[in-house]
């Protein structure tokens, strides 16, 4: 698909298929634990975020928070907006602890394979 309709109708399809899942309101944190590779690479929102707003997080990397003795964490990633990026370089997700956060899962196209 080409053009901001097939994103559009990508990032909505994803967004019902994750909101399908039952999950507990989890922080940024807990999720990443449960995640591979502590989820760099994965695109993650909140469920206050509308779901039209193309809205996501890109994680590109997740480091222990200093003297933290309870495993927390520090994320950095790319800002999406409408599917674009806000900014060219990673910045640091500050609402790591606020509950809510869940991964989102893309739609593959049948040309991407």
């Amino acid at each position: 698909r080409e053009g901001g309709i097939g994103l559009l109708l990508d990032f909505v399809w994803w967004r019902m298929a994750s909101s399908l899942e039952a999950a507990a309101k989890r922080t940024l944190s807990a999720l990443l634990h449960t995640l591979p590779a502590r989820g760099v690479g994965t695109r993650v929102a909140r469920d206050t975020w509308h779901p039209l707003s193309g809205k996501y997080w890109e994680i590109t990397a997740v480091k222990d928070k200093k003297n933290s003795m309870e495993g927390h964490l520090e994320a950095f990633g790319y800002l999406h907006w409408h599917g674009r990026r806000t900014h060219d370089t990673p910045k640091r997700i500050a609402s790591v602890w606020k509950y809510g956060w869940y991964s989102c899962v893309p739609q593959q196209n049948a040309d991407d394979k």
